[in-house]
């Protein structure tokens, strides 16, 4: 019986499709590509909160290019720079060989 569950068990993993956590739309249902992202992630333990900054640039051939992405609870949105980036490509690049 232990055997069957197993099976069973694997199955299910296995006949999943695949599901994607984020989607980028444009008007018309013209496809847009999320061509390029860096993203930094900074958890606030004080808060408890979770910032997520966000460098991306998309290609599509509509006008408007839209981004979803999924949340557990209604985000804060603010407007952030793109002053962290260049630091973060520094402390991340691999040595000097």
């Amino acid at each position: 019986m232990r055997g069957f569950v197993s099976i069973l068990c694997l199955f299910g993993l296995l006949s999943q499709d695949v599901a994607r956590s984020c989607c980028a739309v444009s008007s018309a249902g013209i496809p847009a590509i999320n061509a390029d992202q860096t993203v930094i992630l900074l958890w606030d333990k004080e808060r408890q909160t979770e910032h997520f900054i966000r460098k991306a640039s998309f290609r599509g051939q509509g006008d408007s290019v839209g981004f979803l992405v999924p949340s557990p609870s209604r985000p804060q949105l603010e407007e952030s720079g793109n002053e962290a980036f260049p630091y973060l490509a520094q402390i991340t690049a691999p040595p000097p060989s």
